[in-house]
């Protein structure tokens, strides 16, 4: 498991894991069998909401055309003749055209306002459906390609989805800008990340990484002070035993390198699954680019875990995100059609920037953690009575490796203790620096941190 979804758990301060946006609603999943005409009658927004904010509930589009006399009595119209953009099939008066979830061609959350799931305006295949866009009547100036020549509208006052015509390419993906699918002009960064690992072998994708500080004081904050060398982590069984290094290369989206960044926001993984923060909806905006958080608050780059401000102090720790194949779904929960729509940023050779195409990666080494403490015996150690680190008394017991864990200079000296023993071992890899940590969470995410970002 990525040593970050531990310290995720247990900062109380991430209340938004599993929503789409700060705007939408959650997602409450009711067996089939509890659906029943009660149940439906009883949640309907065309009836409470009247014609303006009319919008058939999950449960109902569940039932799909076996519920088309629903709604106010008369029969619903089909879905594709919506669609299709014919007015003619207007739906009449004391009507209400949804779309009913048997249509693989027709348009999610019909004349629902779609602007914050969509995080603006484009095209937004995981909110309105393939090849659907997110867009608004006379704006289309103003909104991307694909908003241009919609045919109908059915709503004129919101952006809401609508079937766009112009096709940016031939398979689904969540991408809403056109520069996604193009090169970038960014450059390419090569250096290496570290994982924290069990005795265990699998890919880095759709998991969060660090550089050495950022690696060492997850493992002083959240594994060495577990008794009996356990290293489990703060909700894992599986022991910690060494640290993994990738050689990585890192090339930025141009939505992203326009805004003078070449990492985006750290996003958390738990069992593979992106669980955040505001939804993973970034994927859209910006690609699948890899996330980046330091701990330095006048830059920016201390989110989403801004609580370890005042108490990380390994000089330049940093986290790293590696988007990876279908980042909403959890590990054995990867279908093919996620696969085709979120392809993930992990690529061979050298990176474009393209949004499927933004890192590569090349497993070069790991180290034991017992040989990086000079534990030679850890069974003796531990029948000794030995402690790697208690957090009480911020000392170990039979070892002083991970003493004092505010003291700069001896944070220093753990990172490197760890750089030398990796030269040792591999004496022909490179010294690569590390990048600087340049996203900025006040422009990345605009309006949710400052009125005015840093530029």
């Amino acid at each position: 498991m990525p040593y970050v979804s531990a310290v995720v758990r247990s900062a109380p301060a991430l209340l938004l894991v599993g929503r789409l946006s700060l705007a939408a609603a959650e997602l409450v999943v009711i067996p089939e069998a509890a659906i029943t005409e009660g149940v439906l009658a009883s949640d309907n927004e065309c009836e409470s909401g009247g014609a303006s904010h009319c919008a058939v509930n999950a449960l109902q589009l569940s039932v799909g055309t076996s519920r088309k006399e629903r709604v106010t009595g008369s029969a619903v119209q089909n879905a594709s003749e919506i669609s299709a953009g014919n007015r003619s099939a207007k739906p009449r008066s004391g009507q209400h055209s949804e779309w009913w979830g048997n249509n693989p061609d027709g348009i999610l959350h019909y004349r629902r306002n779609c602007w914050g799931d969509c995080q603006g305006a484009g095209l937004c295949e995981w909110f309105c459906g393939k090849g659907n866009a997110c867009c608004r009547y006379g704006h289309s100036k103003s909104d991307p390609p694909e908003c241009t020549g919609v045919k109908y509208f059915p709503v004129l006052h919101i952006h809401t989805c609508v079937k766009s015509t112009v096709q940016l390419h031939e398979t689904p993906t969540i991408y809403k800008d056109p520069a996604l699918f193009k090169p970038s002009s960014a450059p390419v960064m090569d250096f290496y990340m570290y994982r924290v690992q069990t005795d265990e072998d699998y890919n880095p994708e759709n998991q969060n990484l660090g550089n050495l500080g950022g690696v060492l004081w997850y493992l002083h904050n959240e594994i060495v002070w577990h008794p009996n060398l356990m290293r489990s982590g703060t909700y894992f069984a599986t022991k910690k035993t060494r640290v993994e290094r990738f050689r990585v290369k890192v090339r930025a989206t141009q939505p992203l390198f326009n805004l003078g960044m070449n990492f985006g926001v750290v996003n958390e993984f738990d069992w593979a699954r992106c669980t955040g923060p505001y939804g993973c909806t970034n994927f859209g905006r910006f690609g699948f680019t890899v996330g980046c958080e330091a701990w330095n608050k006048t830059t920016g780059n201390d989110f989403p875990h801004s609580q370890w401000n005042e108490l990380n102090m390994y000089p330049g720790a940093a986290w790293y995100s590696l988007p990876g194949v279908c980042p909403s779904g959890a590990l054995h929960d990867k279908s093919a059609g996620c696969r085709i729509a979120e392809p993930g940023g992990a690529c061979k050779g050298i990176p474009t920037g393209e949004g499927n195409c933004t890192y590569s990666y090349e497993k070069v080494g790991d180290i034991s953690i017992d040989e990086l403490e000079g534990l030679d015996d850890p069974e003796e150690f531990v029948q000794m009575g030995g402690q790697e680190y208690n957090r009480t008394t911020d000392m170990g017991n039979l070892m002083d490796f991970w003493d004092d864990i505010s003291n700069e200079t001896a944070n220093q000296n753990r990172i490197d203790q760890a750089n030398a023993l990796f030269a040792e071992r591999y004496p022909e890899q490179p010294d690569l620096a590390d990048p600087p940590c340049d996203f900025d969470k006040r422009i990345f995410f605009p309006g949710r941190f400052s009125r005015w970002p840093r530029r």
